[in-house]
């Protein structure tokens, strides 16, 4: 016999133990599964955003990928799924006004400070609440990097993790693509410094990846390096550096270096059967080769500048 609403007994939902509710989000397959759940009474929705299950909404589900999109409220966010077309507003997220330049196993990297000789990053992952963040050691530039001063807190282009620091803190590393010549710092966790890539000429790199235990990455001539940790008794900053540097080695040479050659953007990327894929995006086009062709002159000129210790620099914008 149905009820009615005048002998309706109030809901004990928020009255259930978290461990039944953990075994709950074990068994939720879809990440809109987790956003319905927090959405039952307050009490549930307090346990799905701090819960470690909801960080995986950003990682887990890799082929559903979700994207942080803005809200009309200031310093939130909400995620939309792109397979799906559909926000999920019910689960809206926390996040410091400050630019992010990445996000790896659910963690986002933002750029917390900028100095004239140093950048600083943090790590924060929103599902396991506000006060989760880990801050990294300063990357520290060289005088070749100053441009970072006006670029203020876009030195860097990309960061991305080896592990998740939420399951293994004492194992993990980072590796990051800063200043305009997007040169390869890494830092590994516990370290006090980052060890910096030996400077190669004329080599500016577009994307790099953790792959199988390596760090790839790639030039936009079609160059594939990896890069191995070795000890060196000089240091390639004279302070606040690691005694580590990164080694260059290649594993592909490049394509000649002609402008027709040169690619807008190459990204190293890792698919749903665990393949390395390297994607190439081309620009083609006369003014784009002419671009180039300039670029690429001011880039041998600057590094000219810089060897024979020029250190002032005037910046012309031509429409």
């Amino acid at each position: 016999m149905a009820s009615t609403t005048g002998d309706r007994k109030p809901s004990k939902w928020a009255l259930l133990p978290e461990d039944l509710l953990q075994e709950i989000t074990h068994r939720l397959p879809k990440p809109s599964d987790h956003v319905r759940l927090g959405a039952v009474c307050k009490g549930w929705h307090s346990f799905a955003r701090n819960s470690y299950n909801q960080k995986h909404l950003l990682h887990l589900y890799q082929n559903i990928p979700l994207l942080l999109i803005p809200t009309q409220n200031h310093g939130w966010r909400s995620l939309y799924s792109v397979t799906e077309g559909t926000v999920y507003d019910q689960l809206q997220l926390h996040l410091p006004s400050k630019r992010c330049c990445g996000s790896s196993y659910g963690w986002l990297f933002f750029v917390d400070k900028v100095k004239k000789s140093t950048l600083e990053l943090i790590l924060l992952n929103p599902f396991l609440g506000d006060n989760v963040t880990i801050r990294l050691p300063p990357i520290k530039f060289r005088s070749e990097d100053e441009i970072v001063g006006w670029m203020d807190d876009c030195g860097i282009q990309k960061a991305i993790l080896s592990k998740d620091p939420y399951e293994y803190p004492h194992d993990y590393k980072v590796v990051a693509l800063y200043g305009i010549f997007a040169k390869l710092a890494h830092y590994k966790s516990g370290d006090k410094y980052w060890s910096y890539a030996r400077k190669v000429n004329r080599v500016v790199l577009a994307d790099v990846i953790f792959y199988k235990d390596l760090i790839l990455a790639v030039d936009r001539f079609d160059w594939i390096i990896n890069f191995t940790l070795e000890r060196v008794k000089r240091r390639i900053h004279s302070t606040n550096c690691s005694p580590w540097c990164l080694k260059w080695n290649t594993m592909k040479k490049r394509l000649p270096k002609r402008a027709r050659n040169y690619v807008g953007n190459a990204y190293l990327v890792k698919n749903s059967n665990g393949d390395l894929l390297l994607v190439r995006r081309h620009y083609w086009g006369e003014d784009v080769i002419q671009a180039q062709e300039a670029a690429e002159r001011w880039v041998a000129e600057r590094e000219r500048e810089i060897a024979e210790g020029g250190g002032a620099t005037k910046w012309l914008l031509h429409p």
